[in-house]
């Protein structure tokens, strides 16, 4: 149980469309707890979205390249509800499969399912969970790679998640049937108390 009740249907008109704006138009699942908590605070809800929605449609980073990221700040915080959703829907969607998913969670080098480019993605999530910043080492690595305006995005993208994920994990939320378990193998050091 969460620590906020969600909204549950039937909904009023108007959080009805604000849930709904946060679905990809291919999701075939019911509105996940996360926004039909988010739905009960409506003004803020909208300013999220104008927000969160860009990060995934019109954005600069590749759809791959995107979901590295996501999933590696997810399991950097542990967050089960947040990864379970990405390794579910999006992640398969940009390539990713299901044991680079777990591996990104798990926190080991996926070395031999890595290339050049996601190893240096891994990296940037990591150095910025670990220390709030990036060593130029790190910032002219994944520069190879992604251009100036590319890396503000890719800064903002795992800030934004950092968030998405401190909420999921405050609120408990436990995920949805339609998303991919945890990994049973996440080292204990890494596990959250919670339900």
């Amino acid at each position: 149980m969460s620590r906020i009740d969600p909204l549950e249907p039937p909904y009023e008109p108007e959080d009805e469309a604000g849930i709904l704006r946060w679905i990809h138009p291919e999701a075939d699942f019911e509105p996940p707890t996360l926004f039909r908590i988010l739905q009960r605070h409506p003004d803020l809800t909208r300013r999220l979205q104008a927000v969160g929605g860009r990060l995934h449609v019109g954005g600069l980073l590749d759809d791959r390249d995107r979901e590295v990221l996501v999933l590696r700040t997810c399991g950097r915080v542990s967050c089960a509800y947040e990864w379970g959703s990405h390794a579910a829907f999006h992640g398969p969607r940009a390539g990713i499969d299901h044991a680079l998913a777990e591996a990104l969670a798990i926190g080991r080098e996926p070395a031999l399912v890595l290339d050049d480019r996601e190893r240096s993605l891994v990296r940037f999530v990591d150095e910025l969970e670990e220390s709030g910043a990036l060593s130029q080492a790190t910032w002219d690595g994944v520069g190879r790679f992604l251009d100036a305006e590319q890396r503000i995005e890719a800064l903002v993208l795992v800030g934004w998640y950092r968030t998405m994920c401190l909420l999921c994990n405050t609120l408990l939320l436990v995920p949805e049937p339609w998303m991919r378990p945890w990994p049973a193998d996440v080292p204990e050091s890494r596990r959250r108390a919670g339900p």
